[in-house]
């Protein structure tokens, strides 16, 4: 076993164990949906690109959401420092709700981070600005 330290916890766990964190910041208005930012992160082989990591999701997206409509097709930016690839889309969720999504996909060493900003589309542009300072300071800590 080793010890696992998060932010708010720490716990011991097997040696083989990978950490597959999903870290979810959302605003706390009222309302059945409120703007929210998900970062996730995958160890990928030494070959696997942001591109090719994007690719595979994109059509992971078209294929199992609901009306998936791309607004802006991957494009170059920066996740902070990072580069990096932007993607915005729509789709609809099981509730009908059409949301809009910017989603960064960053390579850093041995990882591919993911960073999805979504809210209702037609409310997404209300919280853009909010959204690219978000994207503009991501940071990846080393330890």
């Amino acid at each position: 076993m080793r010890k696992y330290d998060a932010d708010a916890f720490s716990m011991n766990v097997p040696e083989a164990w990978l950490d597959k964190s999903t870290f979810v910041i959302a605003d706390d208005g009222s309302g059945p949906f409120r703007p929210s930012v998900v970062v996730t992160f995958e160890n990928v082989p030494e070959n696997v690109t942001a591109e090719d990591y994007c690719k595979k999701h994109l059509e992971a997206m078209k294929a199992s959401f609901n009306a998936f409509e791309s607004v802006e097709p991957p494009t170059p930016a920066k996740l902070g420092k990072h580069d990096a690839l932007r993607h915005v889309f729509k789709w609809r969720n099981d509730r009908g709700d059409h949301l809009q999504q910017c989603q960064y996909y960053a390579r850093t060493e041995n990882r591919v981070y993911t960073v999805t900003f979504t809210h209702r589309a037609d409310r997404f542009e209300k919280h853009r600005e909010v959204f690219d300072e978000i994207a503009a300071a991501f940071k990846v800590k080393t330890s």
